[in-house]
């Protein structure tokens, strides 16, 4: 059976990309990506992510720096699809 991977895109990030990304936050970016499937709004689930990874990092000041990261990827791709989905109405 092989590992699922949830961090990054699906559809764009190469699933060696993916193995990378998810290396420590594999379980926030499932979560955050159950929210987003359950009809969460974006900005909500985006906060949840951001505090299931500062969960993760603990004490460590670098995977704190990674959530962070990642939090703001996250952001700016939420607020590209709604900007992209308002676009299309």
């Amino acid at each position: 059976m092989s590992k699922e991977y949830h961090c990054g895109v699906n559809r764009f990030t190469p699933r060696w990309v993916r193995r990378i990304l998810s290396t420590h936050f594999n379980s926030a970016c499932f979560v955050h990506d159950v929210n987003h499937n359950a009809g969460m709004d974006y900005k909500r689930a985006d906060k949840v992510f951001l505090a299931n990874m500062r969960i993760i990092a603990g004490k460590n000041p670098v995977l704190h720096a990674q959530a962070v990261v990642y939090y703001v990827a996250v952001r700016i791709f939420s607020k590209y699809k709604t900007w992209k989905t308002t676009k299309q109405r």
